[in-house]
């Protein structure tokens, strides 16, 4: 029965640098050791006349020495992928070395060290017991994962879905290429006429940098071919910003001043960059446990949030919400059983932030917009700001050399009845011959989710705006159609003739709603729009 005993024993140790034994994960230990020797009968083993030294497995399976990639697990959560050095210790299974640049990328508080190393100290091999009393470290070489265990008062708090930037990665270098195309051939009244397209879509990665562009080739029979290059633009993220420089051409963002094409250099935050817990509105939800309790957040009758506080007031600042939102309904369950319930008002608009949290564009160039003779230089700036769980401020402003300013401020807010968002623009544009123009626009955003029947009014947008109030797009075409007379049905007209006949939006309404009609499968959507212009068709 010794034999048998041992030889069943010598199987496990040989499969585990390749999986876990089941009796391992019944009891959810993560190393295969042994603090019990057990001696191995070498006649058993095929081919036993070889020198095989299996004495390493007396304690367990063994660990060598040498640098491996290996998932690191704090407190059961993935952390990250990461190469550790095994150091051999004078015992079959070499010991991890475990750097203070290590630990912290996981989430580890380096509080307690900081007094001894620095932080990104990624060579020195910590004693984590000695400043982390009660945490363990085990590695399983079945499933290459090194396993961190630490009491939870050493754990940084870190939004949902967070990663240690110094872990991001540009990627490799390379080339990118797409395309379409089509031909098309036609016969008809004695002639015939043959076009081609070709969409182009190509592109440079290189380290943080990535360039590309985007073009067509039009060909045709009677006038040859013809290429037209769409955009072109350099492109790389700032980590410590959490923000993208684009250099060339792109759109500006669409949620406070009209979007419009700039060619020059622009910056602006990346809400890609945030963890999962940070991007997008969601309120913070703020209450007192008078014991050890339990946190759960629900949304439309689904679990969202669920967590530990100790006794005192809390703070829950990383919820992970979605869509424009529906109330939440928190429950504080503490040590003896009792519950409490509140409900915390959540609906968004575009323009709602977190607490704290920042949004911003800026930009400097040249107004991209090929039918215009002459091309402004223009510059813009939008900040949003996150003031607390019911308002977020905004403002923004844009320019151009040929004398046009606007000004914008704007204030959006959560409430019980829904999410609003409310601004007004100033503009003020010296077009030739027309003197100065001066104008205000007025947006007012609302959008709300109806729990009962699941209805949602996603956005419901209303714009009017003055006699005078001119977008940059427009003060742009103006300037330019009354300087080069593009609307001239005549030699000559003044510049009032023009104004008068020139189209431009002065009220628009728009309204989404949305109706599920079998949940996960089905939507019956709704969406009016409608627009006045002022000029010609007036």
């Amino acid at each position: 029965m010794l034999f048998q005993r041992s030889l069943l024993c010598l199987t496990i140790g040989a499969a585990l640098p390749f999986s876990v034994s089941a009796a391992n994960s019944a009891a959810e230990k993560t190393v295969v050791e042994s603090d019990e020797a057990v001696e191995f009968n070498e006649q058993f083993l095929l081919n036993s006349s070889a020198n095989i030294d299996i004495s390493r497995y007396a304690y367990g399976n063994p660990v060598l020495a040498g640098t491996y990639r290996v998932k690191v697990n704090l407190n059961n959560a993935l952390k990250s992928t990461s190469e550790i050095t095994f150091n051999e210790n004078g015992t079959p299974r070499a010991s991890a070395c475990l750097t203070p640049l290590l630990l912290t990328q996981a989430g580890v508080d380096p509080a307690a060290m900081r007094d001894d190393v620095e932080v990104d100290d990624n060579t020195t091999c910590l004693d984590i017991k000695k400043y982390y009393p009660g945490a363990t470290a085990n590695y399983d070489s079945g499933k290459q994962a090194m396993d961190l265990n630490f009491p939870q008062i050493y754990i940084l708090k870190r939004p949902a879905g967070y990663v240690d930037p110094s872990l991001w990665e540009d990627g490799v270098p390379a080339a990118i290429v797409s395309y379409d195309m089509n031909a098309w051939h036609s016969e008809g009244n004695g002639t015939t006429s043959d076009t081609a397209y070709v969409g182009l879509r190509y592109g440079l990665n290189m380290g943080p940098w990535r360039l590309r562009s985007r073009g067509s080739l039009n060909w045709n029979k009677d006038t040859g071919s013809e290429y037209n290059n769409q955009d072109v633009y350099l492109q790389r993220d700032i980590t410590a910003l959490k923000a993208q420089m684009v250099i060339g051409d792109s759109y500006t963002r669409g949620d406070a001043f009209d979007s419009f094409s700039l060619s020059g250099i622009r910056m602006y935050n990346d809400d890609r960059m945030l963890p999962m817990g940070s991007s997008n509105y969601a309120p913070v939800i703020r209450g007192v446990a008078n014991s050890n309790a339990k946190v759960t957040v629900m949304q439309s009758g689904n679990k969202i949030y669920e967590t530990t506080v100790p006794p005192g007031a809390f703070e829950i600042n990383d919820l992970s919400t979605t869509g424009y939102g529906n109330d939440l309904l928190v429950t504080v369950e503490e040590a003896d059983g009792s519950k409490r319930s509140f409900t915390v008002p959540f609906s968004s608009v575009t323009q709602m932030l977190r607490p704290g949290a920042t949004r911003w564009d800026i930009g400097v160039g040249e107004l991209n917009d090929d039918s215009l003779h002459d091309k402004p230089q223009v510059g813009y700036a939008q900040f949003y700001y996150g003031l607390n769980n019911t308002f977020t401020g905004y403002i923004g402003a844009q320019y151009t050399d040929m004398n046009f300013y606007a000004g914008l401020l704007g204030l959006a807010m959560n409430t019980g009845i829904g999410a609003f968002a409310f601004d007004v623009t100033q503009s003020h544009a010296s077009i030739d011959d027309l003197g100065t123009l001066s104008g205000q626009s007025y947006r007012l955003t609302y959008s709300k989710m109806i729990e009962a029947t699941n209805t949602s009014f996603n956005v419901a947008a209303y714009r009017f705006s003055t006699e005078d109030y001119l977008s940059l797009n427009d003060a742009a075409s103006l300037q330019d159609s009354v300087k080069h007379q593009q609307y001239a049905q005549q030699s000559y007209r003044s510049g009032d003739e023009l104004y008068d006949d020139y189209q431009r939006t002065k009220n628009q309404v728009q309204i989404s709603i949305n109706q599920p009609l079998n949940p996960g499968r089905n939507n019956l959507g709704l969406c009016v729009c409608q627009r006045n212009m002022a000029g010609l068709l007036e």
